[in-house]
């Protein structure tokens, strides 16, 4: 309801476009207009409601409002404030293809694109913290000087650069959007190797909590922290197995057991290659350690 779609085929119609430099007192209009407005902050503070939701906008933030969707002020915006704005309409007829077959079709490698390929719908972020506050200003820079110009196809051109700076923002959300998911896969697989560190490792079970291919589990989690799940799910139990040497009275094959070894030889053997340590080489330094800090305290 409250989103707006751009056609990948059709460029933006742009209607106006302009700078705001707002003084103290100045309300957001109160006003339902027949086209989409598009909203950025260069510095200062403003208060957008759009039916009955509200946006606080701050500097390098972005919001769209839609078209037919009834907005307006009710907090005067911080004196000082400057927006850059863009008033455009886009194409009502609804494409063939999706936006969920149009990102599948992005992430492939491919050295020849297809009818269809453009033939899909954005859904544009509807309110934005721009990252690279440097570049997007440039392009609206741009922007700006070609809608104002005297050139030949100007309004052409303008919708060519609207087009490409709203693929721009779309494209930053896109990221965003993959960087949060990757980081709750990484905290996903984390949480499930902790849980089940004595057991062997399950990639079925791991695949059917996600709901996705190993292979692109154990991708993202490697690329995010550098380890494979084998070797993250090895190091858990050996920080367990560590733990159990600290806080417990078990010996080395007890200990073994307990963090899912059957085999105290090749226990020892996963020890030393990640601590650098055989596990009586370890057990030893920690009671070393503790008898040192016991006879320091006593003196």
């Amino acid at each position: 309801m409250y989103d707006v779609e751009l056609r990948t085929e059709k460029m933006p119609f742009v209607l106006d476009m302009g700078e705001t430099f707002t003084t103290s007192n100045w309300l957001h209009p109160n006003r339902l207009l027949d086209f989409h407005v598009f909203i950025y902050i260069y510095k200062g503070r403003m208060q957008v409601i759009e039916e009955e939701r509200e946006y606080w906008l701050h500097e390098g933030d972005v919001l769209l409002l839609k078209k037919g969707l009834h907005h307006w002020g009710t907090v005067s915006a911080l004196a000082g404030t400057k927006t850059f704005w863009i008033h455009f309409d886009t194409e009502d007829e609804k494409s063939h293809f999706k936006l969920s077959s149009f990102m599948t079709k992005i992430s492939e490698a491919q050295e020849l694109f297809k009818r269809e390929d453009y033939c899909s719908i954005l859904v544009l972020p509807k309110k934005l913290t721009i990252q690279n506050r440097t570049f997007v200003e440039r392009k609206i820079s741009d922007m700006l000087w070609t809608f104002r110009s005297r050139e030949i196809l100007k309004h052409l051109t303008t919708a060519a650069l609207t087009m490409e700076f709203f693929l721009i923002i779309y494209r930053q959300q896109v990221l965003e959007s993959c960087s949060s998911n990757s980081n709750r896969i990484v905290q996903k697989v984390k949480e499930y190797v902790e849980s089940h560190y004595n057991e062997r490792l399950n990639v079925e079970m791991l695949s059917d909590e996600l709901q996705l291919t190993y292979n692109y589990i154990s991708t993202v989690f490697k690329g995010n922290t550098g380890f494979s799940i084998s070797s993250y799910h090895e190091r858990m139990r050996i920080i367990r197995s560590t733990e159990l040497m600290k806080n417990s009275n078990m010996n080395i094959s007890q200990i073994s057991q307990k963090v899912g070894y059957e085999d105290p030889l090749y226990f020892s053997r996963v020890f030393k290659k990640v601590t650098g340590y055989s596990p009586s080489t370890y057990l030893n330094q920690i009671y070393r350690i503790d008898l040192n800090l016991k006879g320091y305290i006593s003196e």
